[in-house]
């Protein structure tokens, strides 16, 4: 009897940054439904950030709260932990009118624009894989 050989069917593998066991979980290996968050990812955090920047600017610590609060899910989604857990800091410091919330903002900033990057190019390679 011979035995007919499967095409084997690589995983899909994340960037180092993006928390692949957070994202399989969430997603459970639906990958076009992970490309679609993902692109709501794209679609929503530029805004949202911008909505951030205009509350730093003003100074206006019940805005930074209840859009830090807002948007800290929306990274979790995509794997990233680590922004959503500096997006909490920021939270935490508008909640108590901290002017620490500046300085956690700027590194926030700093590492979404980073992560929009990133999500940009795994929406890529997420296309190229499910084309394949």
């Amino acid at each position: 009897m011979l035995f007919q050989s499967q095409p084997i069917v690589e995983k899909f593998v994340f960037h180092k940054q993006l928390n692949a066991e957070k994202i399989e979980q969430f997603f459970g290996g639906d990958m076009q439904f992970c490309h679609s968050m993902f692109e709501v990812f794209l679609h929503t955090v530029p805004a949202d950030l911008e909505l951030l920047e205009d509350a730093v600017e003003a100074r206006d610590f019940i805005a930074i709260k209840a859009i830090s609060h807002k948007i800290k899910t929306n990274f979790k989604f995509v794997g990233l932990d680590a922004i959503s857990d500096l997006i909490v800091k920021v939270e935490s410091a508008a909640k108590n009118q901290s002017q620490d919330t500046f300085g956690y903002y700027k590194e926030l900033k700093l590492r979404i624009e980073g992560a929009i990057a990133i999500i940009r190019a795994e929406i890529v390679r997420i296309t190229r894989y499910l084309n394949n």
